[in-house]
């Protein structure tokens, strides 16, 4: 993965008097990083992390270009600890110090440099270096302007310690990446829920009794298509096809009616896609939805992703997984050849997709298959959670 220039301790709402966070203040403060040269900062206002969770929403879902790294500055026994909140993680920064901590405070980086002066005195690089501390240099900004005053070229894995992918590969060659194609459902998004409800709803106007979330999810794995489910479980009630796209526009309706307050995105994603555009590689998806247009980007409109995908590809427009199919239009439409793609997804089928195309492939054990399931399509990795799927471009962008 590549460095990225950052500014890792900064008070923008602050410094524009404590605005409510939304779209404008969070563009005011964005324009401001990128005017600065940034990839991104860290909003560390004193003792308000929301403020900066919140922040890093708005400016995913409005697609602004930076990088949020959500954090706070608390002061812990007369010292100032900036901490930092990613990956699933938590780092902390001892900013502008004037006098070492004791030995046994937990600190991960010293800051060295901001605008109030240096803080490299051989008291604090002694503590440094005997602590085997990294150091960085950030602005401490309580005036817009003063972001950037100073800034780190820094590897965000290397920040957070995340494990690089020569561990998670086990030493297997890993090419250089130019596109992540990711499955839907089940490894963007959180739909199983909502789509065991809607199912159940559905059939239940034809006087049918309710099936286990793990009996449909045992079809979500295979990737069947909603007429095929109802047709193997109730071959004898919709065997004409009149009468499963009715049950088929009741689940419908009862999904969409569901979906607004029950669907959320996957743990991670929020900070995955942007970190992936940050890093100049091209996004896609395949997925046996059967939208197509532009009513296909009408969830990922609402849940704030659609400005980080570059090509989505439907069951409408290509042949369902586990055909290569639409693996290799999502490619075309990106751009690039499989062999600078990734495949990413949750189910066997995926995995059965991404291997009939020759691709790295990768699973995450999050959604609708267990591990063991997944490793018999042999993967070339499997992942437990989209946290850890940003460790992965480490040592390949």
């Amino acid at each position: 993965m590549n460095e990225l220039k950052l500014d890792l301790h900064t008070h923008p709402f602050e410094a524009l008097g404590y605005p409510k966070v939304e779209l404008a203040s969070v563009w005011q403060i964005c324009n401001e990083v990128k005017r600065k040269g940034l990839d991104g900062i860290a909003i560390t206002e004193h003792n308000s992390p929301s403020l900066s969770f919140r922040a890093r929403e708005i400016a995913n879902r409005e697609g602004m270009g930076v990088i949020i790294i959500p954090g706070q500055e608390r002061i812990i026994a007369r010292y100032h600890i900036v901490e930092l909140y990613m990956f699933g993680r938590r780092i902390r920064i001892l900013a502008h110090p004037f006098e070492a901590p004791p030995d046994q405070a937990n600190i991960d980086a010293v800051e060295i440099a901001s605008v109030r002066g240096r803080f490299d005195s051989p008291v604090i690089m002694d503590y440094v270096k005997r602590k085997g501390l990294f150091t960085v240099s950030n602005s401490d900004a309580h005036y817009l302007q003063e972001i950037g005053f100073h800034s780190n070229w820094v590897n965000p894995l290397d920040l957070f310690r995340v494990k690089p992918l020569e561990k998670l590969l086990e030493g297997k060659e890993m090419p250089k990446i130019k596109g992540v194609i990711f499955d839907l459902d089940g490894t963007l998004i959180d739909t199983l829920e909502t789509y065991i409800q809607a199912f159940n709803r559905g059939i239940g106007r034809f006087n049918l009794e309710p099936i286990t979330k793990e009996k449909l999810a045992a079809f979500l794995n295979r990737d069947l298509g909603l007429e095929n489910i109802l047709l193997e479980l109730f071959p004898s009630l919709f065997e004409e096809r009149e009468a499963r796209l009715q049950c088929f526009e009741e689940i419908r309706s009862a999904y969409l009616e569901l979906e607004k307050e029950n669907v959320l995105l996957k743990p991670g994603v929020d900070e995955v896609l942007p970190l992936l555009k940050g890093m100049g590689i091209k996004i896609g998806i395949v997925t046996g939805r059967t939208t197509s247009g532009q009513d296909k980007w009408i969830e990922l409109s609402r849940l704030g992703i659609d400005s980080f995908i570059d090509a989505m590809v439907t069951g409408a427009e290509a042949e369902r997984k586990p055909s290569p199919e639409g693996l290799l239009k999502c490619a075309r439409e990106l751009g690039l050849s499989l062999e600078d793609c990734v495949m990413i997804g949750d189910s066997q089928a995926d995995i059965i997709t991404g291997r009939a195309a020759g691709v790295v492939t990768l699973a995450i054990a999050s959604g609708v298959a267990r591990e063991e399931l997944l490793s018999k399509e042999h993967p070339t990795a499997i992942i437990n959670s989209l946290t850890e799927l940003s460790s992965l471009f480490a040592g390949s962008a």
